[in-house]
């Protein structure tokens, strides 16, 4: 049957449309229409034309139909509580372009537990195909605690800027000390142009979750994989880093591959005095009122070391700077 003289009639299409609401598949509302109309041959649509309906027609009606739904709940949540925010942006056709929204209790959790952020767009929302993406920080019992939820169209730089400013006017154009996300480039650039002082560093689950497929094709390719998650894991410097990343590179013969050739460690620091505590280098600066562990206890999980203390102790120092005190250690957090 030629296309032109295939033609869906007003009552097939609402019968498509009621099947396809109470979750009846395509090829079963084809065959309906085959048995009713005595065979194949006595319809002037075939099965294809019943699909193409339902993903053209039906579907876009029903994600118009539920970002409205979803655009009333908005509401709903924000004249239940006003410090609940949202923002939410659609195409033409009414769909959803861009949203993101955060509770009262998210707002308040920035508070004490904004200083380093991880943002994640790993998972796809399954009926829209809309970018899920999440903002999450660390409370002080060493637990997620989400900031802030949003859904995109799609992963271009202009959707995170506007996502990136959305969620800063959110928590008061307060900035983080650092920002984790994984290697995408349109993310990095929106960070670059919304928050240029910030510290971005790549999320190291989502680095290593690509060794399988980065490193399949090499011979050997469990003992790379062993060996790169010791160095990543089990380095406590820039040298010690270097040194053993180089080492690994020329061992498995994989200087030329230009993905693991990309990665390297930067510090910059002067060391005043040290002290040798239980195989950890710690080093103490008395004028500024600095120690640095080489454990990084502190710069992980914001708490002092016992390598350090012992120094501090040693050193006769009676009070710790306030810069070791956390706020979210505090007795203020709201618990």
């Amino acid at each position: 049957m030629l296309k032109q003289h295939r033609e869906l009639s007003m009552s097939i299409r609402r019968t498509i449309e009621n099947n396809k609401e109470a979750g009846i598949r395509p090829s079963k509302t084809y065959q309906s229409f085959v048995a009713a109309a005595g065979g194949h041959r006595e319809l002037n649509f075939i099965e294809k034309d019943v699909r193409n309906y339902i993903s053209r027609e039906v579907q876009n009606v029903s994600e118009q139909e539920n970002a409205k739904e979803f655009g009333k709940y908005l509401l709903r949540m924000k004249e239940k509580n006003q410090n609940f925010f949202f923002e939410l942006e659609l195409e033409e056709d009414q769909s959803i372009k861009l949203t993101f929204w955060a509770d009262a209790r998210s707002r308040s959790a920035f508070e004490y537990f904004g200083d380093v952020i991880s943002f994640d767009t790993t998972y796809n929302t399954n009926r829209y195909n809309l970018v899920c993406g999440s903002f999450v920080g660390v409370n002080h019992h060493g637990q997620s605690t989400l900031l802030g939820c949003s859904l995109m169209k799609n992963k271009e730089i202009e959707s995170f800027k506007w996502l990136f400013q959305c969620w800063l006017r959110c928590m008061g154009r307060n900035t983080p000390k650092g920002f984790l996300t994984d290697q995408c480039a349109s993310m990095k650039k929106a960070l670059e142009a919304c928050m240029p002082t910030i510290i971005h560093r790549w999320c190291i689950w989502h680095i290593m979750k690509k060794i399988p497929s980065k490193l399949n094709g090499y011979k050997g390719h469990a003992d790379i994989e062993r060996e790169m998650s010791q160095i990543v894991f089990n380095s406590h410097s820039k040298d010690s880093f270097d040194r053993n990343w180089n080492d690994f590179l020329l061992n498995f013969g994989l200087l030329d591959n230009k993905w693991l050739s990309g990665y390297s460690v930067y510090e910059v620091g002067e060391q005043v005095s040290s002290s040798i505590f239980n195989k950890f280098v710690v080093t103490y600066d008395s004028v500024a009122a600095e120690v640095k562990c080489q454990c990084l206890l502190f710069e992980s999980r914001g708490i002092l070391c016992r390598h350090a203390l012992s120094v501090l102790s040693f050193e006769q120092v009676s009070q710790v700077s306030p810069r070791y005190i956390l706020e979210r250690w505090s007795k203020k957090v709201k618990r």
